[in-house]
């Protein structure tokens, strides 16, 4: 897959290789492949389940997923992990980016596609950029910003996938099929992106850490008493917060706040699966109810 991807490298040894001297792009493949969730996953089951072939879409799947890994660089190095060298590891972003770009370009794909392809591709990477500054600017001060954020953070990654499938149709795509697939997409990236902010503030992982302003953290800020809001107001430290875990679960518990995520996560969870069972574009529509993690 990583020599398909060359594209007009591979003509020569020497044109083939004058980057791999300082990036190497079979490990960086085997890094972004190697990650819990693939969106390419998404993006190949969408497909089964429309029953739609595409010789591009495996490779498509590929630039995806690499364009995932830049976020996840991106992501990484914003909240501080302690093994990112930020110089080296932001060069190899931006690299990758524009490699995926260039890859578009070098597709064996009519020129309208192509140029239809970086533009579902730029203007989806600047959506999920400004929902990232959102959330590194904690301006989500309620449950509506929040949602907002997070459309442009997580469903933008959803939607890409399906834009880009849908863009190398080989046949004309019903409009009424685009807005479908996209409203899909963006409530199942909401919603997936709602389980992970529930799972961090229970385990108070990283974005506790870093104070993000999540859909419970927004609900807990409610209550000055709890030690969650605390030390969001600076009153307590990390460790303060860790050496009393119990007792933060216990006001989890007490204050109403999975209830309250309960009910956005059931929201979405039934939009999202009366989208799949009313759509009469879906031949196969069990490949995708595995994306929606709590149905039983």
């Amino acid at each position: 897959m990583e020599r398909r991807l060359l594209g007009k490298f591979e003509t020569t040894k020497q044109d083939s290789e004058w980057f791999s001297e300082v990036f190497n792009l079979k490990s960086i493949l085997d890094t972004a492949l190697n990650r819990d969730f693939l969106f390419s996953n998404w993006m190949n089951s969408y497909q089964n389940a429309l029953n739609f072939e595409n010789e591009h879409s495996k490779e498509l799947g590929v630039i995806l997923d690499l364009i995932v890994h830049v976020a996840d660089i991106l992501d990484d190095f914003q909240d501080g992990a302690k093994e990112m060298d930020g110089g080296e590891q932001l060069n190899e972003a931006v690299f990758i980016l524009v490699f995926c770009i260039h890859t578009i370009q070098e597709r064996p794909l009519p020129l309208k596609v192509k140029e239809q392809l970086q533009r579902t591709v730029t203007q989806n990477m600047m959506s999920a950029f400004v929902g990232q500054q959102r959330d590194l600017t904690n301006v989500s001060e309620t449950t509506e910003q929040y949602l907002t954020m997070v459309k442009e953070k997580a469903g933008t990654f959803f939607k890409l996938a399906t834009d880009m499938l849908l863009t190398v149709a080989t046949e004309p795509v019903d409009k009424a099929l685009w807005n479908e697939a996209s409203t899909l997409s963006t409530n199942l990236g909401i919603y997936n992106q709602m389980l992970n902010d529930v799972d961090d503030f229970l385990t108070l992982g990283e974005d506790i850490r870093n104070r993000r302003h999540s859909l419970p953290v927004l609900f807990s800020l409610g209550d000055p008493n709890l030690l969650v809001t605390k030390y969001y107001q600076g009153q307590l430290t990390y460790d303060d917060l860790k050496e009393n875990e119990d007792r933060v679960h216990q006001e989890i518990q007490r204050s109403g706040v999975l209830s309250y995520c309960q009910y956005y996560l059931l929201y979405y969870e039934k939009q999202c699966l009366r989208m799949i069972e009313n759509s009469i574009f879906l031949k196969n529509k069990s490949q995708l109810y595995p994306f929606i993690k709590r149905r039983k």
